[in-house]
């Protein structure tokens, strides 16, 4: 099927074909169980077929974006992932409840007049219309900023700290990757990230 952007990724998926008069799906290998009292039942011919069809759920939530400066992150999957894990360990700390209607993705612009891109992390609430949770956040910046400084806190914190051996744990950071950073997480690497984060905090718009 044709390539398309959604929330940021690529997507390529076939359609579905049915039957116009009962509705039902054409399977992978050609063959469609019509229903009994279907009139295209015995008959081969595709015109009784739709064309191929596409679902698609679209609907409007709250989104926060943040721009990842190309000095920092490009060509570092391990400070993203680390920075996206200590942003929801932050998230949990600060709302003190289940965060897991927030997640979030990569998405990406192009800079006019230029070959470049500008690369975003788009956190976004799951649930239609929003809880909230992200316009709190965006009333000023100290609510975001509580949430970078909530998240420094536990890491710097943790016992996994007194181990020269080990760079996170799943009282801290491990609790809060996803399943495509499950591997490239880092708590040293997200300490130094929000630390550069809350130094700078009066500079940030």
């Amino acid at each position: 099927g044709e390539v398309v952007s959604i929330a940021g990724k690529e997507l390529s998926r076939k359609g579905f074909r049915f039957c116009r008069f009962c509705g039902r799906v054409q399977k992978q290998n050609g063959e469609i169980k019509h229903a009994l009292t279907c009139t295209a039942r015995n008959k081969a011919s595709t015109d009784n077929l739709t064309e191929c069809v596409y679902l698609y759920r679209e609907f409007t939530s709250e989104a926060i974006r943040f721009l990842l400066p190309v000095t920092t992150f490009s060509g570092s999957e391990r400070k993203l992932h680390s920075f996206v894990a200590a942003l929801h360990l932050g998230l949990k700390r600060k709302f003190k409840g289940n965060i897991d209607h927030l997640q979030t993705t990569l998405a990406d612009e192009p800079v006019p007049d230029s070959n470049f891109r500008k690369n975003y992390l788009v956190l976004y609430d799951t649930v239609p219309g929003g809880t909230g949770y992200l316009k709190q956040l965006m009333r000023s910046k100290e609510p975001l900023m509580e949430v970078f400084e909530a998240a420094l806190e536990v890491l710097r914190a943790c016992e996994c700290n007194q181990d020269p051996e080990r760079d996170g744990c799943y009282r801290c950071l491990y609790a809060y990757r996803t399943s495509f950073n499950m591997a490239g997480t880092s708590r040293d690497t997200a300490v130094a990230l929000l630390d550069e984060i809350v130094k700078h905090k009066e500079n940030l718009a």
